[in-house]
Order: structure tokens, then sequence, then C-alpha cells
């Protein structure tokens, strides 16, 4: 997070090339996602909260993490078909089933080897860290938003704090969520 820190320190003039350095550090893997989410609800963001390059940015996060989830699941599953696959057309001799099954070999596995049982294992592995990975991000902005929303409600539902008084509104959010280290 002190990584994003310092990119908002320097660029925070600049709203573009933060969602552009967002991006390359969260495509090369310097940043994870969810470490994003949090410094985007953090103290320091919180007057950048109702911006539109901070929605971009947390958009942009939740979509680099829905793709690597689901490439992740259909090499996973591609992998698994192929050692089904193999194993059924070692038990049929057809020119055709297995002209078919190494065209599917090609397009699964760029190298065309079989896939051992260890490596479609690492895969799955690999498939439930990220979608835990996944549940964590979404997990954090709801709690945010879930903040956010029950404190609004408090004062809208209050006919003393009048909605359109939000200095005082902020001044709870502050008080609320940075005792659950959120703005």
């Amino acid at each position: 997070m002190s990584t994003l820190k310092s990119v908002f320190e320097l660029w925070n003039c600049h709203q573009q090339m933060m969602v552009v350095l967002v991006d390359k550090m969260l495509k090369t893997q310097i940043v994870e996602c969810a470490a994003v989410a949090n410094w985007l609800f953090s103290r320091e963001m919180i007057n950048e909260f109702t911006k539109a390059y901070s929605w971009e940015i947390l958009h942009l996060t939740i979509r680099k993490m829905n793709k690597h989830v689901n490439k992740l699941s259909k090499e996973a599953s591609d992998a698994r078909k192929m050692i089904n696959d193999d194993s059924e057309s070692d038990s049929e001799d057809s020119d055709e089933e297995n002209k078919r099954n190494g065209d599917r070999k090609r397009h699964s596995n760029k190298s065309g080897e079989k896939p051992s049982e260890d490596q479609v294992e690492k895969l799955e592995e690999r498939l439930e860290a990220a979608q835990a990975d996944q549940k964590n991000l979404f997990l954090i902005i709801f709690q945010v938003i879930f903040y956010f929303f029950a404190i609004f409600r408090f004062f809208y539902s209050n006919d003393e704090n009048h909605p359109c008084t939000m200095n005082v509104f902020r001044a709870e959010m502050k008080t609320i969520c940075g005792q659950n280290n959120y703005f």
C-alpha cells in the first residue's frame, strides 16, 4: 500500500496517469487487488472518494481480478478435460476421435503435452487461491459500501441531522470508518 500512497503523492494532480500506473502495477503484479481497494478506501483518499478516477481504478481492479479468475478457471477445466479425454481416447481406437483429441490438445496445452495430475492439481490450487482473493476484494468493497449507507441512513432518518449537512456526515464517516481502517 505504501507504493500506492507514493504514486498518489507524486501524481495526485494528474489523475489519468494514476489510473494508468495502477493498471500497470496490477498487470505486473506489483500490487494486489485487495491492496488497491484498501488504499482507495483509506483515510488519505477520503477527499478523492467522490472523484471519477477513484471509481475507475476500483472498476479496473475488479475487472482485472475477474479476468484473472476466469483465465485460471478456463485453464484448470481445459487441463482436467484433457486428462479425461485422453483416458477415454485410450479405450477407443477411432482415428477420427484421436485426431479430434489431438486438435484439442494443441489448443489447450501450448506444448502439446498432456498435463500430469499434479499439474492439474496445482492449477486448481491456484484457482482456489485466486477465488479467495476475489472474495476478499469483494468483502472489502461491500464493507465500505455497507458503512457508507448505514451512516447515511442514520443521518437521513434523524430530523435534527438534515441530509444536506454533509460536513457532519463527512466528519462522522471519518470517525466511524477511521476506526475500521477505512477512510
